[in-house]
């Protein structure tokens, strides 16, 4: 009877002969494109209707505490939705002709929390006064999630593993107030966990197991600095550090706020200019 050889095993065997990347290489050309893979990940869920944030029971029944016109929060769960990606469907509604933005395409299975803060409403209504309004807390399992950024050589797959991760998006201006998911988000605790990857350029092909990491990121810009990654992923049984607190890794080196900004202005309903005052 054949058995599959688990990605680890079959590197130890082929260590000898083979010249493989470092674990610390290998991290440094995994962990930027995570936080590219969980904003979309993190938006295709707010945005489901079928087991996502907006699936119509979620949204008549959140959990709602504080009185009416007072400050309070709602929390909303969901439970094993599945949803698939594709690289032909934009992270947001109105960007279809966006051909810098990043691809991801794959199946997801996701549980997890959206707390929404700010003024409590009639109907379970929450007003939000300010652009941090909303955060999440998510566990979801990956599918062959490919992630692919036309800045970058390398496409990067999650074949497998599950990533639990903490989220604080900002949220551009819009005319229901501010209500479009920026590319600015604060990714905290990303655990990735019985995890497998492929980073292919061409026809070099890299794989690996990741057994965890622990890592905290800035998708744009943030409250905790901008356009960074940092953290440890283990990998071949090494602990191998991703840029550090004084010298953290960088998720793009070709970032510009504005470009981001710009990017926006396509999505449907976004106030222009692109802002983020959530009406203050």
């Amino acid at each position: 009877m054949s058995r599959a050889v688990p990605l680890l095993v079959l590197a130890a065997l082929l260590g000898a002969g083979a010249c493989s990347p470092a674990p610390e290489d290998i991290a440094a050309r995994v962990a930027p494109r995570l936080p590219q893979a969980l904003y979309a990940v993190l938006t295709m869920l707010d945005q489901d209707t079928t087991c996502g944030f907006s699936r119509a029971d979620i949204v008549a029944d959140g959990d709602v505490t504080g009185t009416v016109g007072q400050g309070g929060f709602r929390t909303d769960l969901i439970d094993a939705c599945q949803v698939y990606l594709t690289s032909a469907r934009p992270l947001l509604p109105g960007c279809e002709e966006d051909e810098t933005a990043v691809m991801v395409e794959g199946r997801v299975l996701a549980t997890g929390s959206r707390t929404q803060k700010g003024l409590v409403g009639e109907d379970k209504v929450i007003t939000p006064t300010s652009p941090q309004h909303t955060s999440y807390d998510l566990s979801v399992q990956v599918f062959d999630l490919e992630v692919q950024d036309p800045q970058v050589d390398d496409v990067l797959t999650l074949v497998r593993g599950t990533i639990r991760f903490d989220a604080a998006p900002k949220f551009a201006d819009s005319a229901a107030g501010c209500t479009v998911m920026g590319p600015h988000v604060y990714f905290d605790n990303i655990e990735y966990t019985r995890g497998g990857v492929r980073v292919a350029n061409g026809s070099d092909i890299v794989e690996s197991d990741v057994e965890f990491s622990a890592l905290n990121a800035q998708l744009g810009t943030g409250p905790e600095g901008e356009n960074f990654i940092q953290g440890s992923m283990v990998l071949f049984a090494t602990e191998a550090e991703v840029g550090s607190e004084d010298a953290p890794l960088a998720l793009s080196d070709d970032y510009v706020e504005q470009d981001e900004d710009d990017r926006l202005s396509c999505a449907a309903d976004v106030a222009i200019p692109v802002g983020y005052t959530c009406g203050s």
